[in-house]
């Protein structure tokens, strides 16, 4: 009984370990509605498993991207073994990757990219499909996986923000809400250490900005609609920067026949070329940091609602060419992944929601139902329910239920043992021996 009990805790917490009370507690299964035609260029040092064909998925890409570091298993890595006259062992020299860069355009897939006018920046690389396979799924939570190599129901983030305690909190904002899987940051100081080791990740927002270094080193991001704040003094620039660079850039001259026919007083056209511009700075910054081992993680978030717009598919095939010959010129060995993924989305379930509007359900706790009513809503096909526990209850709830039972046997064994002690031998043993030493 006590095994079945644990087993059955056991899977429970499973369950919980990938909500982690961090998502609404009824989900649903079917058909993706977006998100199944992503893709991903690999640049660089990079070879293959051959049993990736031509699709990964998202923790792939960071297993690939972290054991490209140093492993020195790949086509172009090359070792070089010396032994020196009275030294017993050779030593090796590997020919790792110099920097790498990782970029990842959200909101846009295979129809966007196929639509972009300069793809310059993909000869010389492997293109792959790129599969998201855990729902639900944001940027946070995408990234937060490639960067450890493990799905949310491990690394434990299910997205930007949730609500805790009846609380909305967010990713990142304290160590326990942080990943709780070794990141590809925390592997590269170990095996390399924080000397000449140079790291920007860079996003508009500041949660997903932390993200991009899993929260390991300083953020760039948008402060405010015209102002990109940095810990680097190169990377921060404001709208009115922007606005120079326009007149004065060469980078953005190239592009001022498709300048001319955008809506500057549009948001989200400002948010798109306050974008371009970050990517413009941290191009700009790659020679400074050349003999450096240099880890770039940057993201774009502002092309979806702008994709139907040629001028701006433009102005970012333009840009993000820009950035990877710059990178490919001050780090000739270095590796680069460009990522463009949508979030998947399912096919709403119209009778699901008629059920849970019916009975007020508040999208965070399923006891607010009764027993008919869970039965009602967890009945429906395609539907996965979760029972909301705090924390660790259910593993703690399983150790305490080990504990007790093997308590029970320890005072069960000394109670036999006791019960069975025949007084007039092992009573007097202590004193018969103690009276012989005289």
């Amino acid at each position: 009984m006590l095994l079945a009990l644990s087993q059955a805790i056991d899977e429970q917490h499973l369950i919980e370990a990938y909500f982690r009370g961090r998502t609404n507690q009824v989900q649903t299964t079917g058909d993706l509605l977006q998100g199944e035609d992503n893709l991903v260029f690999l640049g660089g040092n990079i070879n293959l498993d051959k049993n990736y064909k031509s699709e990964i998925d998202v923790t792939e890409l960071g297993d690939i991207l972290v054991r490209s570091l140093w492993l020195g298993t790949y086509d172009k890595t090359k070792m070089a073994i010396q032994t020196n006259e009275g030294e017993a062992e050779p030593r090796y020299e590997y020919d790792f990757p110099t920097a790498n860069l990782f970029m990842a355009n959200f909101g846009v897939d295979r129809e966007h990219f196929e639509k972009l006018p300069n793809q310059e920046f993909t000869q010389d690389t492997l293109p792959l499909d790129l599969a998201v396979r855990f729902y639900p799924a944001d940027e946070v939570s995408v990234v937060s996986s490639v960067l450890t190599g493990a799905t949310p129901r491990l690394h434990g983030i299910t997205a930007a923000r949730w609500t805790q305690n009846g609380e909305p909190v967010e990713a990142f904002s304290t160590s326990d809400r942080s990943v709780s899987e070794l990141s590809m940051y925390d592997l590269v100081k170990a095996q390399i250490g924080l000397k000449n080791l140079h790291v920007v990740g860079a996003a508009t927002g500041k949660v997903l900005a932390k993200t991009m270094t899993a929260n390991q080193f300083g953020a760039s991001y948008f402060e405010s609609p015209h102002k990109f704040t940095s810990d680097s003094d190169e990377l921060s620039f404001t709208w009115e920067t922007l606005l120079k660079s326009m007149e004065n850039d060469e980078v953005w001259k190239n592009v001022r026949t498709n300048l001319a026919n955008l809506d500057l007083n549009s948001n989200e056209v400002e948010l798109f070329l306050m974008e371009m511009e970050y990517l413009n700075q941290v191009a700009k910054s790659f020679d400074a940091h050349k003999d450096e081992l240099s880890l770039y993680s940057l993201s774009t978030t502002t092309l979806e609602p702008l994709a139907h717009n040629e001028d701006v598919l433009t102005i970012f095939s333009y840009f993000t060419d820009h950035l990877i010959q710059a990178f490919q010129q001050a780090y000739p060995e270095g590796n680069y992944q460009v990522a463009f993924l949508k979030k998947p989305a399912l096919e709403p379930q119209p009778m699901l929601e008629t059920k849970l509007a019916g009975y007020n359900y508040n999208g965070q706790n399923l006891n607010t139902l009764n027993y008919a009513q869970l039965d009602d809503v967890c009945g429906t096909d395609g539907v996965v329910c979760v029972t909301k526990m705090e924390g660790d209850t259910f593993r703690t709830y399983q150790i305490s239920v080990w504990l007790l039972f093997w308590a029970g046997v320890a005072t069960l064994a000394f109670s036999c043992y006791f019960c069975g002690l025949d007084f007039s031998q092992d009573a007097t043993l202590y004193t018969t021996w103690v009276a012989s030493e005289y």
